[in-house]
């Protein structure tokens, strides 16, 4: 596994997650460059009609009509029915009952410079009407976590408002991101701290990366390549340094010895590389509890995580047991009960082949999909039984 498929399968990662666990689980599918939604048992219940998708988010789901600076963002229902029309030029997902939503202005142009942010639209927050609940006032905006959402202002520093739009932690910071058990990472003269939703530092700004609590713990690091992943690809790899697990209750810090961490806590795990070319599992006490032997590790979910050599990908449980092999190099996490697996991403959007392959390890028969390009979807396993085959020629 690359560092540029890492990357990749975190952004593929958004495409084909339902994004509530209390909602229905619908997952994305595409044909004849069109997207629309299967349920588990992989019957179409959206039909392909949209130009690009996200997964659904409190019940919403981003669609987008065009293409390029032409394009338009608007958010359906569980059902595909249009809720909000598209006339946003960007948008988030909807959290908390908020989604941050952009609009173009005259100067508005494609990125660039991605680290700088400065794309020239205006960010505002609606709520699931549409209605503009936040006025766009903003040069980028972040989606709501623990009640408040990161802001920039026109001068490019980062602060953080509230529901009704009030700024509550002042435009001080060079970049910032969520909050999460009450504290947010933020940076300030290249260096990551956390501070509080008072806006008092927790944490004093000394990392050279630094990401948001999952599990109880957040991964840091001191030394090495200052961490710019939040940047826009491509960025300087967050190699070298010291790394360690900071732990919420006492704001102490356990040392990890890691070359790089690119994933944070799940399942109680912590993939990482012992050297750029082996990986493995710690634990929260930075114990390598499965030895660094692949050339990439993903999260845990659903109990497996995929693993790859230099000729295989496959699936292991928590103990390192390999549990199922993946018929492609591209695999992906599992999530409500599916995972899947195949080459989404060769040189644009429309080049895909996919399967979704169940717990069990069984995968789709080869159907043609997307032009003359092989693509899976078909019989599937998942915890509880046999998913039928999908129709998508």
């Amino acid at each position: 596994m690359s560092f540029r498929s890492l990357i990749v399968g975190a952004l593929l990662l958004l495409l084909v997650v339902s994004g509530n666990s209390q909602e229905k689980p619908l997952f994305v599918v595409l044909k004849d460059k069109k997207w629309g939604f299967m349920d588990r048992e992989g019957k179409i219940v959206i039909p392909f009609q949209f130009e690009y998708e996200l997964p659904f988010s409190e019940g919403l789901a981003q669609i987008t009509a065009g293409g390029g600076q032409d394009r338009n963002i608007g958010f359906i229902d569980l059902h595909g029915a249009p809720v909000i029309p598209p006339k946003y030029y960007e948008a988030g997902n909807f959290s908390e009952g908020l989604a941050p939503v952009a609009f173009k202005t005259g100067k508005t142009r494609p990125c660039v410079d991605c680290s700088t942010y400065n794309w020239n639209m205006l960010w505002g927050f609606i709520d699931k009407t549409g209605h503009l609940a936040i006025g766009a006032r903003f040069r980028n905006a972040r989606e709501f976590h623990d009640g408040l959402a990161a802001v920039q202002d026109d001068s490019g520093r980062w602060g953080f408002v509230d529901p009704s739009g009030a700024v509550v932690i002042p435009f001080s910071f060079d970049y910032a991101t969520y909050f999460s058990d009450g504290l947010a990472p933020v940076m300030k003269k290249e260096r990551w701290g956390y501070i509080d939703k008072n806006g008092q530092w927790a944490v004093q700004p000394r990392f050279t990366g630094a990401r948001g609590f999952h599990e109880g713990n957040a991964i840091a690091k001191t030394g090495g390549k200052f961490d710019r992943r939040e940047c826009g690809l491509p960025c300087p790899l967050p190699s070298g340094g010291n790394w360690g697990a900071l732990d919420r209750k006492t704001l102490t810090i356990t040392s990890v010895r890691a070359e790089i961490i690119f994933h944070d806590f799940s399942e109680g795990m912590l993939s990482w590389y012992a050297d750029p070319n082996h990986c493995g599992y710690l634990d929260a006490h930075g114990t390598a509890v499965i030895p660094a032997q692949w050339s990439g590790c993903a999260d845990f979910s659903e109990g497996l995580a995929r693993v790859e050599t230099s000729h295989e990908t496959y699936y292991i449980d928590s103990g390192g047991k390999k549990i199922i092999s993946s018929p492609t190099r591209e695999a992906w996490d599992f999530h409500n009960g599916l995972a899947q697996v195949g080459q989404w991403w060769e040189d644009d959007i429309s080049t895909i082949r996919e399967s979704w392959c169940g717990r069990r390890g069984r995968c789709p028969r080869r159907r043609k999909f997307e032009n003359d390009l092989p693509v899976t979807y078909g019989t599937a396993t998942r915890r509880l039984g046999t998913v039928p085959s999908v129709s998508v020629s």
